[in-house]
């Protein structure tokens, strides 16, 4: 009972951190842009012709602008950092929710066919986690250059940034909505599942609407690098769809991460003193031996 308090308590420090880093990816770039785009008006940096989220925030040696420029680079690191923390919030959880399908499979017949099945979701699911991951880290790094390499500088460059950014940051959320969509047929086709890992089971309208962001997002990038030679007015209006698009997909998943990450510290505490889990405490048989250790999760190994 002690561990699993300790757990609890794990979980609400944990839980409330990252849920306040993904507020942040999305709050810390709203709140700057109240501050750069009114100076970048009042500069002239910015105007009706071309209000890029970079143009508000680029120096052209302005001092109501320079100091636009300070300010958007600090909002853009933070929200370089805060987005490293949700990535690695959202790592974890697939890499539990893989680990948590794969004791289902386990602990029921091994040669079935379902179990096979469970088998090869978990397959993909892990191999797009870990992909989604490397997208998510080269968008992060593109978010602190554009910072740092602004369009008076060398526009080029600065657009080369800016492309690394929101092309992996739009493969970050599509790639994580194709786990979302793998674990919901899982769930669909497996009512076991369902059961004995209700963390996979998500409403398949939200994974829809998830996948429908995504759409967007892919097609305001396209319009934003293509039109961008010819009217630098409709690609700034590319670029703001697309950062909205994105910003709205963090939000769907403000309730839900939270309560991952709760549950996955109350779990790794629980593993860790030797107490059954809920998928043993289901099935009445142990899960795993040594021999799959490299099938447990991350938690566990530590």
């Amino acid at each position: 009972m002690r561990r699993t308090e300790d757990g609890a308590a794990a979980g609400v420090v944990i839980s409330r951190y990252f849920t306040i880093a993904l507020d942040c990816v999305y709050l810390a770039p709203l709140l700057t842009s109240c501050v750069t785009y009114p100076l970048g008006i009042a500069s002239g940096r910015v105007y009706s012709g071309d209000f890029f989220i970079s143009s508000s925030i680029d120096d052209n040696s302005d001092t109501m602008q320079g100091f636009a420029h300070r300010v958007g680079g600090v909002g853009l690191c933070i929200t370089a950092q805060a987005l490293g923390f949700t990535i690695l919030a959202f790592y974890l959880i697939r890499l539990n929710e893989a680990s948590t399908v794969m004791s289902v499979a386990r602990a029921h017949n091994s040669h079935s066919k379902q179990t096979n099945e469970l088998l090869d979701a978990v397959t993909r699911v892990r191999s797009l986690n870990m992909w989604a991951t490397i997208f998510g880290v080269l968008c992060c790094v593109g978010i602190i250059c554009v910072a740092l390499f602004n369009a008076s500088f060398n526009i080029k460059l600065h657009l080369s940034w800016a492309f690394l950014a929101f092309f992996d940051g739009i493969l970050f959320i599509l790639w994580q909505s194709r786990i979302d969509a793998t674990w919901t047929q899982v769930a669909r086709d497996h009512d076991h599942v369902r059961v004995d890992a209700p963390m996979i089971d998500q409403e398949p309208n939200i994974v829809r609407f998830r996948l429908a962001l995504c759409a967007v997002a892919m097609a305001s990038l396209l319009g934003m690098f293509g039109i961008f030679p010819l009217s630098k007015a409709i690609s700034s209006a590319f670029e703001l769809i697309m950062v909205a698009t994105l910003f709205a997909y963090f939000s769907t998943w403000r309730t839900r991460l939270h309560a991952l990450v709760f549950r996955m510290c109350i779990d790794a505490v629980e593993s860790a003193a030797g107490m059954p889990s809920a998928v043993d405490d289901c099935m009445g048989t142990p899960i795993m031996d040594a021999s799959q250790a490299d099938l447990m999760p991350l938690t566990q190994q530590q």
